[in-house]
């Protein structure tokens, strides 16, 4: 499975950790906690969900299950738009 993030939705790094999101579409903010912000990291370099657990498991040595409950959770949460099928968007920066 790939995460498609739109064309309208930018993103910014706040710090080493933290990062924003803007939807040009709806223009709402969304503030990213340091392990959205890594995933969100994560999807924009190559899309795919498998990919971004199994270096959620080795970065932060969290035990899979775990992992992958959070990165459904945030797939849950999807205020910016992203989809989770068919082909990846590019990711522009604010």
């Amino acid at each position: 499975m790939e995460i498609l993030i739109p064309e309208d939705v930018l993103s910014a790094d706040l710090n080493s950790r933290d990062a924003v999101l803007l939807s040009l579409r709806t223009g709402t903010y969304f503030s990213l906690s340091p392990v959205a912000a890594y995933l969100w990291k994560r999807w924009a370099h190559d899309g795919s969900v498998g990919s971004s657990i199994d270096c959620l498991v080795r970065d932060f040595a969290i035990d899979r299950q775990t992992a992958e409950a959070d990165v459904a959770e945030l797939i849950g949460r999807n205020g910016a738009g992203w989809s989770c099928q068919g082909r990846r968007a590019r990711v522009r920066a604010l």
